[in-house]
């Protein structure tokens, strides 16, 4: 018998690798097998590249110290929202700890988070991470520039949040749009994105989700019509295992194809209407969503063949997904409530995908289980989110804060704090979807019973700002519902809305519908300033 070369077996690879059962190169922080793969590359307790938390000598004050702590522990939980983040836990604070620029703007966001926006601090933070990024920026140019473009991006990101938190949008957008600039001259030509580095992939996500929940709606435009950058176009090619190593993992692969089949539906039924994947609005911002609508429902056959790519990728993913749930011992209370998420968002993601265009908007009454059981998961998820702030909360002590802090200069308690808001995929804006689609009067009323509850803010969108727009919108649609049918069929034809513009001013976003009949405006939603 042939004897098997002795080798010595090494212990010190990524907890990925040891989970897909792999041999690790052991390179950090990402191994080059997660790279080419397109895994997010973690680390044991005893291999972590960087700490929980950043060494204060890297810190000029105790206060510096104080309000990284606070971001630590704070403000990245309110980031994340509903699911475990490895960039907001790994990668920001990375860089926090070797690079000055997403450090004084992580300190910046700390201190706005912690002390408000009246604090004398913030600003002088704020303004720091400003001036030495303008420093990177005029460095991009030189032969070690590119060094520095990933840190250029993450402090964008970061400056842009520090403005949606102090309600200064204009300059949030500003912000934004150099990030993606920079994207844009940085990305290597006809390269897809599984191809890309996991950090790479990682901040075009959180662009991503601040195009999506945010700055969409700041610039008046549909929130799924995001710029090409951001989208995978062939679907077949994202990268998806057999069975996920982690939910976190399915969670990550999902937000990518959730995003690159929406924008790839959208754009291919702008196509069929304007012969270009992009509409325009007109003079009033308003975009034509009639005529999209009416050209998908001329040229069905066309989106149909679109959507069965889109079936087939999203079929990998379930079959890897439910192999990942299966695999699971026991799933932890977050992992529970990421399952019954995703379970919630898959299922209205395959309804769109499988809903017949020809058909229009009545089309959607074919899916009452499915709305149903999408709105299970999502109650459910509530539930698992409410327990484990309940329990958070009954078990946790006021933030940490450094020795010899003055009495003038601690944190507020936890319970006095204003959350800041998610930026990750959840609830919100599939839950808006679906009580836009399902005509059931009883699946509307748990809707918007659900978002009572929802318990983060994501993005622009508190819950109970979300309830009063699908409330809006809805009254539009019950105003003439045939008496005594709660039903789908209670909602005819020619009352259905096919489409939504939210246009946004300073204060305020106006609503208005489209719907075979014309376009009307038929409310408002207010911005706190």
């Amino acid at each position: 018998m042939r004897q098997r070369k002795s080798h010595r077996k090494s212990r010190g690879g990524c907890l990925t690798c040891k989970k897909r059962r792999v041999k690790c190169d052991e390179h950090q922080p990402t191994c080059q097998r997660c790279v080419r793969a397109g895994w997010s590359c973690s680390w044991d307790a005893e291999t972590e590249a960087i700490p929980s938390a950043v060494p204060s000598r890297i810190f000029h004050t105790q206060r510096e110290t104080r309000f990284f702590d606070f971001f630590r522990v704070n403000t990245i939980a309110d980031l994340s929202g509903w699911a475990s983040s490895y960039f907001w836990q790994r990668l920001v604070l990375q860089m926090a700890h070797s690079e000055l620029a997403p450090r004084r703007a992580v300190i910046a966001l700390g201190a706005l988070h912690s002390d408000g926006v009246d604090s004398p601090h913030v600003l002088r933070y704020y303004g720091e991470a400003l001036t030495t990024l303008r420093q990177l920026l005029t460095q991009s140019d030189s032969p070690t520039g590119m060094v520095s473009i990933d840190v250029c991006l993450a402090t964008c990101l970061l400056l842009s949040i520090f403005e949606v938190a102090r309600k200064d949008y204009e300059a949030a957008q500003i912000h934004y749009t150099r990030g993606v600039q920079l994207l844009k001259q940085h990305s290597q030509t006809g390269r897809n994105h599984h191809q890309l580095a996991f950090y790479e992939r990682t901040l075009l996500a959180q662009f991503s989700h601040l195009e999506t929940l945010i700055i969409s709606f700041l610039s008046s435009r549909p929130g799924y019509h995001q710029d090409a950058i951001f989208v995978e176009y062939n679907i077949s090619q994202l990268a998806i295992p057999s069975c996920f190593p982690s939910i976190p993992e399915a969670h990550e692969s999902f937000v990518r194809l959730l995003h690159s089949i929406q924008n790839r539906a959208t754009r291919a039924a702008n196509t069929l209407a304007f012969a270009k994947p992009d509409s325009v609005p007109d003079d009033d911002g308003i975009f034509p969503h009639r005529e999209t609508y009416s050209a998908s429902m001329r040229q069905a056959a066309t989106l149909r063949a679109v959507n069965h790519e889109s079936l087939l990728g999203l079929a990998r993913w379930s079959a890897a997904f439910y192999a990942c749930i299966a695999s699971l011992e026991k799933p932890s209370l977050v992992d529970r409530r990421v399952i019954a998420l995703l379970k919630g968002i898959s299922t209205m993601l395959y309804i769109r995908c499988s809903k017949d265009p020809a058909l229009g908007e009545m089309g959607a009454d074919a899916f009452l289980p499915e709305y149903e059981f999408t709105m299970t998961q999502f109650e459910t998820a509530v539930d698992l989110a409410w327990e484990e702030r309940s329990s958070s909360e009954s078990s946790s002590s006021s933030p940490p804060s450094s020795p010899g802090t003055t009495s003038d200069s601690k944190s507020k308690s936890k319970s006095a704090i204003t959350p800041l808001f998610s930026l990750c995929t959840g609830i919100v804006n599939p839950l808006y979807a679906l009580l836009a689609a399902c005509r059931d009067a009883r699946v509307r009323r748990r809707g918007l019973a659900l978002l009572e509850r929802v318990p983060y803010q994501e993005g622009l969108w508190t819950g109970e700002k979300a309830r009063q727009v699908v409330g809006t919108i809805g009254q539009f649609e019950e105003r003439n519902r045939v008496p005594g049918v709660e039903g789908a069929e209670g909602i005819k034809k020619e009352d259905r809305i096919v489409g939504v513009n939210f246009h946004y001013f300073p204060d305020r976003f106006k609503i208005i519908v489209d719907w075979d009949g014309g376009r009307r405006e038929v409310g408002w939603v207010m911005l706190e300033l």
